[in-house]
């Protein structure tokens, strides 16, 4: 398989139930061993406000199996118009 980080954000945004997550702030490490990271701001654990939501747990088969029905539908989409030659330049006004 393969990381698929990026539709995951987006299908997160559709669906938040997709995922576990963790309400936490966070800062970038400047200085430290982990510099340049984001990382969890630990002066900040026992504020009662949470600028961030980790996610700690995906439900993986849900989100496979949304993210291929889209695909297909997609790739459906595309197949039913004929709207390139083979060197990719469209042939013509792609239809609404």
């Amino acid at each position: 398989g393969c990381a698929l980080h990026d539709p995951l954000a987006v299908a997160v945004a559709i669906d938040p139930t997709l995922v576990g997550a963790l309400g936490c702030n966070l800062r970038v490490d400047l200085l430290g061993e982990y510099r340049g990271r984001t990382i969890c701001d630990e002066r900040r654990l026992s504020d009662p406000d949470k600028s961030t939501l980790v996610a700690l747990t995906v439900d993986a088969p849900r989100f496979l199996s949304e993210f291929k029905t889209r695909m297909a539908r997609v790739r459906g989409f595309f197949d039913c118009y004929d709207w390139c030659d083979h060197s990719n330049q469209l042939k013509g006004p792609v239809p609404n």
